[in-house]
């Protein structure tokens, strides 16, 4: 027998277990599953071992189809078109609500981040701006403080010139008043001398 027919035999004979005997199975699934992926993952690669899994996973559940009305899964090759494209809508159907279910979700979330965030956000706002209005002031009493600087530089030279020049005029002048109280002096003795 093939290996489809084999998947036919299995899915339309189904006999029916305890809870026990179906506990009892599912551990014994447990175990053998350990085992295989112990075994698997030492010949295999982790990215190898995972894609193996996935292409296992896809190939099985491509080979099945879900009946909706019936409650069971078929062989694919066993369903009409009908089913599959019933199969199939199921499916999306199932897709399109768990997206609807996460949106909105989604939503939820991004609403009470926003409420719990949104403080933050003000206040980053705010503090970005008082930062950024410093800065600006920072970077024109920089530019103040340089162009005063300059000119103090400038009035320091200056002033040394101007005590250099007023010292020279100062000299000057009192070689011109020595100069014509010795001339007022002479004078006053001619005088003297014209009087006697």
């Amino acid at each position: 027998p093939t290996y489809t027919a084999l998947q036919e035999q299995f899915l339309t004979s189904y006999e029916k277990f305890t809870d026990v005997e179906l506990e009892s199975a599912a551990e014994l699934l447990n175990e053998e599953t350990d085992v295989v992926e112990n075994e698997t993952k030492t010949q295999f690669k982790e990215d190898e071992y995972d894609l193996a899994t996935a292409e296992a996973f896809l190939h099985t559940h491509n080979d099945l189809v879900f009946l909706r009305s019936d409650n069971k899964w078929i062989s694919s090759a066993r369903a009409t078109k009908a089913q599959k494209t019933a199969s199939l809508t199921h499916h999306f159907d199932v897709l399109h609500e768990a997206m609807k279910k996460q949106s909105q979700q989604a939503a939820k979330i991004e609403k009470k981040l926003s409420l719990i965030h949104g403080g933050y956000v003000n206040r980053h706002n705010t503090l970005m701006a008082q930062i950024s209005e410093k800065y600006e002031n920072v970077v024109q009493l920089k530019t103040e403080l340089a162009s005063f600087e300059a000119l103090r530089a400038k009035e320091v030279e200056g002033v040394a010139r101007r005590k250099q020049k007023i010292e020279r005029e100062v000299g000057e002048l009192v070689q011109k008043e020595n100069r014509l109280q010795l001339r007022y002096a002479n004078l006053l003795n001619e005088k003297e001398i014209a009087k006697a």
